[in-house]
């Protein structure tokens, strides 16, 4: 398996902030790893936007809130967090792109899961408007350092997570993916092409995506796997560490990894460099609407991850049927704004604008659903809704019909060769 040459954009931040990370060694406390048997330990755990959240102590701190994130190969604390549980800067730089990078000291033991992990150097980076977009609170972001020492089980279905030593032994039947561990977890896969063949590439095994899979536009372009597809053009698909994303939305007719396939995929063709860095030969990421159909166990020290088949395996696939892109903000994250509405869409159809406050679907308070909820309902399809929203000082109420998107004036046909 070829590693690209480049990263994307975030990871390219991630790496320059940990990486230039080098405080000098503190008492991080006892730090002692647990002696875990061979059926590790089990945590209860989140699961918003598709991706595990979990609780987090830094040289014995207050418990913050986690993205268990696959896809950072470093620790990372939200902007101005360090420094309340009880680390100082060390020193501050700024990078090509306007990124501040600064060095805190101590270093950290860090607390996840039941389990230690030592001498962490850590590093900020700015989450806000990540917290924004999953509707709750982002403290920071822990995976690869923990993943490299422990193997780790995520149930999605039953919001758990087993953490095993590095021993571990694997019985059963799930497909097992090889791995190339280089800080992230990348692996080889297909995508049925629309003429029928099959085209390969290296995929970023990435837990802290929202979207089933992201799809590099140039891998899209080059091997016209839009040609003659339906697909909506430029769509906002979420915001995360490098800013706003936007791409094709399309279905993949079939995916295919190691033996296992799966149709009807959900894809995003990225139309920017924010996650999938054009250049960097990246055929994409496989993301957390991929990975929560499964029992995934992500085993770094045997380089390789275990999909097992669970209830939703077989689901559907389903995209977002309003055609609003949906964050929240305030300090509890319950007030959920219109931020983005694609053209040809049921929200445009219902006369819903950008800048609209949601305040209620079938007479439910949205404060009261909270961001989750309320996206999960417009993800049904053919469902009248009633709304009320809040235009400046004005109440407007209209109704909206959900319905899949690449069946509405929203998608458009890439031509065959265009």
């Amino acid at each position: 398996m070829r590693i690209p040459s480049g990263l994307s954009v975030t990871l390219l931040v991630l790496c320059s902030l940990a990486g230039t990370s080098r405080p000098a060694p503190g008492a991080a406390g006892d730090c002692t790893a647990p002696k875990l048997g061979t059926r590790g330990g089990s945590q209860h755990i989140e699961i918003i936007s598709n991706k595990p959240f979990v609780r987090v102590r830094f040289n014995g701190s207050r418990p913050l809130h986690f993205v268990l994130d696959a896809g950072s190969p470093f620790t990372l604390l939200n902007t101005g967090v360090p420094q309340t549980v009880g680390f100082s800067v060390a020193s501050e730089t700024t990078r090509e792109g306007g990124f501040v990078v600064r060095t805190y000291t101590p270093k950290a033991c860090v607390g996840v899961l039941g389990v230690t992990v030592p001498d962490i150097s850590i590093g900020d980076i700015e989450l806000d408007h990540v917290s924004a977009v999953e509707g709750t609170r982002v403290d920071g972001l822990v995976g690869g350092e923990l993943f490299s020492k422990y193997v780790v089980r995520i149930d999605y279905m039953r919001s758990s997570v087993d953490v095993f030593p590095a021993s571990y032994e694997y019985h059963g039947d799930g497909t097992i993916v090889p791995l190339t561990i280089d800080g992230l977890a990348f692996t080889d896969a297909s995508v049925k092409a629309p003429d029928g063949h099959y085209v390969r590439g290296t995929f970023i095994v990435d837990t802290g995506v929202r979207l089933a899979l992201l799809l590099n536009g140039p891998f899209v372009d080059k091997n016209h796997l839009l040609d003659g597809q339906k697909r909506v053009p430029r769509a906002t698909v979420g915001v995360g560490v490098g800013g706003e994303t936007r791409g094709d939305v399309f279905r993949v007719s079939d995916f295919a990894l190691e033996g296992l396939h799966m149709s009807d995929v959900m894809a995003v063709a990225a139309r920017d460099n924010v996650v999938v860095d054009a250049d960097n030969g990246l055929a994409g990421i496989i993301g957390g609407d991929f990975l929560r159909r499964f029992r995934l166990t992500l085993d770094y020290p045997h380089h390789r991850m275990i999909l097992e088949e669970t209830p939703e395996t077989r689901t559907p696939f389903n995209y977002d049927r309003s055609g609003m892109f949906l964050p929240a903000e305030g300090d509890d994250f319950r007030t959920i704004r219109v931020h983005r509405v694609i053209a040809g869409s049921p929200a445009e159809a219902s006369g819903i604008r950008e800048g609209d406050r949601l305040v209620s679907i079938d007479g439910r308070m949205a404060r009261r659903l909270g961001l989750e909820e309320s996206r999960r309902l417009l993800r049904e399809n053919n469902t009248r809704y009633r709304l009320k929203l809040e235009r400046g000082t004005t109440r407007v109420a209209t109704q909206i019909v959900t319905k899949n998107l690449l069946e509405t004036k929203a998608a458009t046909v890439v031509s065959n060769g265009g």
